[in-house]
């Protein structure tokens, strides 16, 4: 936590693009004095769609009563069944995993 030199208050943790780059700054919230910050660093990681989609879960998630469920046909099996959903963030979207209760398979809708 770092405090303001001129008024004491605690500043805040923002990020500014100049000139194509990326950085972290601490910005005051009272009197708007900005120091940038040295310590840390970006780290992007970009997920694959297979990563998401993995089976070996999907025979615990199916029983999982705090799931909501869709009616839905699965493409896989092509059985219409009340399949329970996770919504997932996957690089900067959000997606709806179905996961199927006949086949565990796992497909994005």
């Amino acid at each position: 936590m770092l405090f303001c030199s001129s008024c004491k208050n605690h500043m805040k943790i923002t990020e500014r693009c100049e000139n194509g780059e990326r950085k972290i700054i601490y910005e005051c919230k009272k009197c708007s004095v900005v120091q940038e910050c040295t310590k840390t660093k970006f780290m992007i990681k970009t997920y694959n769609r297979k990563e998401f989609l993995d089976t070996k879960y999907n025979k615990t998630k199916v029983n999982d009563n705090t799931l909501p469920t869709k009616k839905i046909k699965c493409p896989h099996c092509s059985k219409k069944n009340t399949n329970p959903y996770e919504i997932k963030y996957i690089n900067n979207y959000y997606c709806i995993n179905v996961i199927c209760k006949e086949c565990y398979e796992s497909w994005l809708y």
